[in-house]
């Protein structure tokens, strides 16, 4: 057997073998693996996932307000001319 393969038959075997886990849920910030009474896996993962909503929540709210605006400007172009 060449050693291409043999390598790929390793991995074949290696990817395909289940190895048990403890029922467990994921950190919404970092995917680490958490309990499934608990969001995150530390407090620093909590306010930097709150920190980034935060900062969409902002951004969105500025998508929409250039969207109006762009709207509005357009409209009053369109009546002008």
């Amino acid at each position: 057997m060449e050693e291409s393969e043999c390598l790929i038959e390793r991995t074949f075997i290696t990817t395909n073998m289940a190895i048990p886990l403890p029922d467990h849920d994921h950190c919404k910030f970092c995917g680490d693996a958490v309990p499934f009474d608990m969001a995150y896996c530390k407090e620093e993962c909590y306010w930097n996932d709150q920190t980034r909503m935060k900062k969409e929540k902002n951004d969105n709210i500025r998508f929409a307000v250039l969207t109006i605006v762009s709207v509005v400007v357009i409209a009053i172009i369109g009546i002008l001319i």
